[in-house]
């Protein structure tokens, strides 16, 4: 089946917005775009999809529509969405999936993906806004490593992970879109249609899912991040295609003119550059993930700083939200949890003696990881975020944490 192009689903949402079949959204309002004066719908395409933005009572949904057939799409959602629910993350945000969402030409239907939308802007943007701000960059870097962390100890992999892919919320806390390319413990080995950007990707990129393939993207993005904290000039000119990488310098690093160039840098970014010009020649599949290099290098840039941080992180419940959705989505019947940001512009350096001292005291001491000896905010047998990152039992479900 022929799927409608990005204009062909703007163009029919235009003409009569039951064109969506959802009649949660059909009692919304499409939100226009600069195109036409404002005529016709905002839109956001990427490399299989079509995105609009959609109003409801006091909220704002984004509608996901494909604009190629990804085989086994139903059975890929229902499976992620049933894992989510199971690990509660803070990372994604609430979906529902409609195998028959979008009334096409010749009364065809086919599949969209309703999700919150989420208020902020990507990381890429967020690091042209504040690239001289070498606190907010190194605060995003600090929680990038925090997220990827908790993604490996819940079984769990985005993907994708780009710039674009990445969005800072107006509260600062980062999260994950764009969801085709997630991968959990009974999706391994099954064929991945998204290729991911180049700049981003390993570049024998697997055509398969797998836990382990952002490994290599983790440490592209925490690297370069740690660069624009150093340099400047060279975030002024990313965007959500391409950051510091081409394909062909990710291929061939050793000639590369940036890698050259990082290589004069800080010996923080000289040790992680090594890192990536071994993991560019190694075989995907045999790559670790990004704590890993940093644990056994000590090479954490922000490592007492992060420590401090993590230390002094206190969680929120928030209560839980009742939907009118014709679909049930996987935050009904849960709570989530977020940071509680830090909106101090300096490093912590207000940290108390008195507070050192009790960290100090609980530590696990057979326990090593980027935190300096914390155990992960969340845990890694109910998958909920733990109020007490320093203690060998889980604060929800009273286990004792690996």
């Amino acid at each position: 089946m022929i799927y409608p192009t990005p204009n062909r689903y703007r163009d029919k949402i235009k003409a009569n917005i039951n064109n969506i079949n959802d009649t949660f959204l059909q009692k919304g309002e499409v939100i226009k775009g600069s195109i036409m004066n404002g005529k016709y719908p905002y839109i956001l395409s990427g490399t299989c999809a079509a995105v609009f933005k959609i109003r409801v009572g006091t909220k704002f949904f984004a509608l996901r529509c494909w604009t190629k057939e990804l085989l086994g799409l139903e059975k890929r959602f229902r499976e992620i969405d049933n894992y989510l629910k199971t690990i509660s993350l803070p990372y994604f945000v609430d979906f529902s999936f409609n195998k028959n969402g979008f009334k096409g030409d010749n009364n065809d239907f086919f599949p969209t993906l309703r999700m919150e939308w989420v208020d902020g802007c990507t990381l890429t943007d967020f690091v042209i806004k504040n690239c001289n701000n070498k606190t907010k960059i190194k605060n995003v870097a600090q929680q990038f490593l925090e997220m990827v962390q908790t993604l490996h100890a819940n079984n769990i992999s985005h993907g994708d992970l780009q710039g674009g892919n990445i969005m800072v919320k107006q509260n600062g806390n980062i999260c994950l879109i764009d969801y085709d390319s997630i991968c959990t413990p009974n999706l391994q080995n099954e064929k991945n249609y998204i290729a991911g950007l180049a700049g981003f990707q390993h570049p024998l990129n697997k055509k398969s899912l797998g836990l382990e393939v952002d490994y290599f993207s983790e440490l592209v993005i925490y690297l370069s991040l740690l660069i624009f904290s150093e340099n400047q000039n060279l975030a002024k000119n990313i965007d959500d295609k391409k950051w510091l990488f081409s394909e062909s310098d990710l291929k061939s690093p050793t000639s590369s003119p940036i890698f050259n160039k990082l290589m004069t840098m800080s010996a923080d970014v000289q040790n992680l550059t090594k890192h990536l010009i071994d993991y560019c020649k190694t075989d995907a599949s045999k790559l670790q993930p990004l704590e890993n290099i940093i644990d056994k290098s000590n090479n954490s840039p922000w490592e007492k700083t992060f420590s401090k941080r993590v230390a002094t992180v206190q969680t929120n419940d928030i209560n839980e939200e009742n939907t009118t959705s014709i679909w049930n989505t996987h935050s009904k019947n849960k709570t989530t949890s977020t940071n509680k940001q830090d909106n101090t512009t300096n490093d912590w350096n207000t940290f108390s003696k008195q507070t050192n001292n009790q960290m100090s005291s609980s530590l696990n001491k057979n326990t090593s990881n980027v935190w300096g000896n914390t155990f992960s905010k969340f845990c890694n047998k109910c998958g909920k975020a733990n109020n007490k990152p320093t203690s060998n039992f889980c604060s929800n479900c009273g286990k004792k944490r690996n």
